[in-house]
């Protein structure tokens, strides 16, 4: 969420980039216990910057990290659904049914769908490989 903010934020810089990543994304200063990449929050700023802007504009009052983790959520669900279609082609409409079922039951998966970790990051690009 640290990468998503500053890119929002601050924007990507063209010149000058390793001086401007460290004066203005605090996410380089304090890494955390694992060094994080820029692919996935970059991503994630791009498709959530449209509706901020639109949010902005139309004054509806919705938080940033609200959007971002919305449309984290939507693509890793567009994903379990996209992976979902290609088990129906391969095994047959039950055998998908089931995998719904378990993979909406599961306490985690919901949970941690629109959190900006790393795991779930690659989480719907996995599902999105495997069909």
């Amino acid at each position: 969420m640290q990468a998503t903010h500053d890119i929002l934020t601050c924007g990507v810089p063209w010149k000058n980039a390793d001086v401007e990543l460290r004066k203005h994304f605090d996410h380089l200063t304090f890494t955390g216990p694992v060094p994080r990449t820029f692919i996935g929050p970059l991503a994630l700023a791009g498709a959530s910057w449209p509706l901020i802007w639109i949010n902005a504009a139309l004054n509806w009052r919705l938080s940033n990290q609200t959007i971002v983790r919305a449309v984290l959520g939507l693509y890793n669900a567009f994903c379990v659904i996209y992976f979902r279609n290609g088990i129906s082609k391969a095994f047959g409409r039950i055998a998908a049914n089931w995998y719904a079922i378990f993979q909406s039951s599961q306490f985690h998966l919901m949970y941690y769908s629109s959190r900006t970790l790393p795991n779930f990051f690659a989480f719907g690009l996995g599902r999105s490989l495997q069909h």
